[in-house]
């Protein structure tokens, strides 16, 4: 029993769920195209128009929201605050700008209508028909927007006036450097577009790859590679007016130095060009290739060409002698101080005398002996020996003024010369294998000295009578020996008096005594 009455209570309850469903179908919205879903006005709307703003407050902008007019519109498009605006097909401009169409209508041709399907020829787009051959916002298919510069034409987005759509912008093929003739087809750097093809501005020439002025180009004159030694003028090679090509140069050969008055005339050192003329400054003439004054200078004196010589300097162009000289023959002399002119030209003292305060006379440390016009050391004359008329006896020499042995006071081997050998010299010149293989000990010196030779070309190292071919003297006297260094190697040399001992015991005959 209980169990029948539960499932006539269930079935009730369906029926009474089925019937308001039934209802909201068969009441519901009308079917949308095929591929449209049901939308909000506001999301139609701004499909419509991709412009609109979608602020649920307000749906366009106004003067006092901050909204301003377009200056100016595409073709189809009408000037509204806010936007430009397409009045034929626009839910919120439809016919005039700001007439909005009643919710669930569309703007069809500028009129509010019915939102059924769209006639023959458009297109639905959000809440609108649009013409997607024409309509700038739905150009071949719903929002597909032209830019601002296009307009629709046939489904596509294109410019006016013979432009093409190149990288998003309308440009002209005629004359953009970038897109000349065609998109993307730019002009050589240096060059402009024409016409549609690339070239060179006003009157040059493309020429190499590079636009040249053929009129002034001294490389390109006239023509592509006509090149010009000089100046490029009117596409013809020459030089400007008043110049004169020289050596492929330009030069006006009125003040040109080096081109004066016609090329390859050059002007002197110290001239310069005037009127096509050298000309020298004030008071200067041209002398070969230099401006001088004929009034100073010495090689030009008076004239070209007329040299002063001998000591004279040119005055007033004259050749004259300096203060406190005089003109003997073609020199200028001082005849106070000289022996050919001494105290006027001509007055010559004898042979080895001296003129001093205008008068002739013997050099300091000489003399005038009796009648001999010759002057006299009395230091070293042996026939007048410490006085005139002081005679040395042979076989003397003066010396300081006395007569004298020429080898000097009398030298003893032992006792004068082997000292200096044991003092500085058998350190290293004894033993049995003894420096440069001369012993000089006591017991060998002298015998090594007057018998032996040297190690350096067999010199010898005593002859007798002669201190000047002797070897040992030269080995102790000189800086730079014929072999070896100065001896003794080390210390200091040999004093004077001992080399002097040694020179007078060998002239004296290098004697053992």
């Amino acid at each position: 029993m209980s169990t029948r009455r539960t499932h006539s209570a269930r079935f009730w309850l369906a029926l009474l769920l089925l019937v308001p469903l039934t209802f909201v179908v068969q009441c519901g919205p009308p079917p949308q195209p095929e591929g449209q879903q049901e939308k909000t006005t506001t999301e139609t709307a701004k499909e419509a128009d991709p412009t609109e703003k979608t602020d649920e407050k307000t749906s366009e902008a106004s003067p006092e929201d901050g909204g301003t007019l377009p200056e100016s519109c595409p073709s189809g498009q009408t000037a509204c605050v806010g936007g430009c605006k397409d009045l034929q097909n626009n839910a919120k401009h439809c016919g005039t700008c700001d007439k909005a169409c009643p919710t669930g209508e569309i703007c069809v041709a500028g009129s509010c209508q019915s939102s059924t399907a769209c006639p023959a020829g458009s297109t639905r787009c959000g809440d609108a028909c649009v013409d997607t051959q024409s309509s700038s916002f739905h150009c071949g298919a719903c929002n597909n927007s032209c830019p601002s510069d296009t307009i629709c034409q046939q489904g596509e987005c294109k410019c006016g006036d013979q432009k093409l759509l190149c990288l998003g912008t309308c440009v002209d093929p005629q004359t953009n450097a970038r897109h000349c003739g065609k998109c993307n087809a730019a002009c050589p750097t240096g060059t402009i577009c024409a016409a549609g093809a690339c070239g060179c501005p006003n009157q040059e020439k493309m020429c190499g790859g590079t636009c040249v002025d053929i009129q002034t180009s001294t490389a390109h004159c006239g023509d592509c590679d006509t090149p010009c030694a000089t100046n490029c003028i009117n596409g013809q090679c020459g030089c400007p007016q008043d110049q004169t090509e020289c050596s492929g140069t330009c030069v006006d050969t009125n003040t040109d130095n080096n081109n004066c008055g016609k090329c390859g005339t050059k002007c002197a050192t110290g001239a310069t060009c005037k009127a096509g003329k050298c000309t020298c400054p004030t008071g200067q003439d041209v002398c070969g290739s230099a401006c001088v004054n004929l009034k100073t200078d010495s090689n030009n004196c008076g004239k070209c060409g007329t040299k002063c010589t001998g000591g004279n300097t040119c005055s007033a162009g004259t050749c004259s002698c300096p203060s406190n000289t005089t003109l003997c023959g073609t020199s200028c002399v001082n005849t106070t101080n000289n022996a050919n002119h001494c105290s006027g030209c001509g007055k010559k003292c004898p042979a080895t005398q001296t003129c001093s305060a205008s008068k002739c006379g013997c050099p300091s440390g000489t003399k005038l002996c009796g009648t001999s016009t010759t002057c006299i050391n009395t230091q070293t004359d042996s026939k007048n020996c410490g006085a005139c008329g002081t005679v040395c006896p042979t076989g003397k020499t003066c010396t300081a003024g006395k007569c004298e042995d020429p080898c000097g006071a009398a030298v003893g081997y032992a006792q004068d010369i082997q000292p200096i050998w044991n003092s500085r010299c058998t350190s290293c010149h004894s033993g049995a294998s003894p420096s440069g293989k001369l012993g000089l000990e006591a017991s060998k010196s002298f015998g090594a000295l007057t018998t032996g030779t040297s190690t350096c070309a067999g010199k010898t190292f005593v002859v007798s009578g002669n201190a000047a071919q002797s070897y040992i003297v030269e080995k102790v006297e000189s800086a730079t020996p014929a072999c070896g260094s100065r001896m003794p190697r080390s210390g200091s040399a040999l004093t004077a008096t001992q080399i002097t001992l040694i020179k007078n015991w060998i002239c004296q005959g290098a004697k053992n005594n």
